[in-house]
């Protein structure tokens, strides 16, 4: 195991978990409040000055059906004169994280003045608070999944391989697997002392014949 890498790469994988987190939650409880809210039908009326907003949402205020609720947005140049074509964009698969409000969809702006042809009141929202939680919550996955890619390469690699070495009696290692392992002169080996066991010798004598010659008077008679 590589540690070093390990503990880098799990530790950018939580810490753009807790990043992912925290945009998630930024989007899913995007609404319209007080900062965000750029034209409300109920005060400004129907006609709508897009200024630099280049894509905003729209909101139908309370708990409507998106699908059925009637909204037409159509351009006006410096003129007063009325394009046909409608530049809002319905979007009912999004939520809104407030239950006061029912998210519509979106308006296609050019910087000019918009008529707005509803059934109800609306309200406009800046769609630029979630730019900030959008990037966080995909940039976070990114690199959430780059880190734990990098700690999981930390885990594999660097592992040593056992191996199984056989001692053979002139001192070498050889690997069973018939991997042969040279011995640097550095390496130190240990064998285990070989008792060598001697029994003792025990000296039996053997017996000796003494040859006993026969005295005789005739010896006797020759030797004086």
């Amino acid at each position: 195991m590589n540690k070093p890498l390990t503990i880098t790469g799990f530790s950018i994988a939580l810490l753009f978990a807790i990043v992912m987190v925290i945009g998630l939650v930024g989007v899913m409880n995007y609404s319209p409040n007080s900062d965000n809210i750029i034209h409300d039908t109920r005060e400004d009326g129907s006609t709508f000055i897009s200024g630099d907003y280049l894509l905003p949402d729209v909101f139908a205020v309370g708990d409507v059906d998106c699908l059925t609720f009637e909204i037409k947005v159509f351009s006006q140049d410096s003129e007063g004169d009325v394009f046909q074509e409608n530049v809002f964009y319905r979007d009912c698969d999004t939520e809104s994280g407030d239950s006061a409000y029912t998210y519509l969809g979106d308006i296609e702006t050019d910087g000019g003045n918009y008529i707005l042809e509803i059934e109800g009141d609306i309200v406009i929202v800046d769609s630029g608070d979630l730019v900030i939680p959008g990037l966080a919550m995909s940039g976070g996955a990114g690199c959430c999944c780059l880190g734990s890619i990098l700690g999981i390469v930390g885990l594999i690699i660097g592992k040593p391989k056992p191996q199984v070495l056989m001692v053979q009696q002139d001192g070498s290692l050889v690997a069973v697997q018939g991997q042969v392992v040279q011995q640097s002169t550095n390496s130190q080996i240990i064998t285990q002392p070989q008792q060598i066991a001697t029994q003792p010798q025990q000296y039996i004598p053997q017996p000796q014949e003494t040859v006993v010659e026969e005295y005789s008077f005739e010896q006797k008679n020759e030797w004086q």
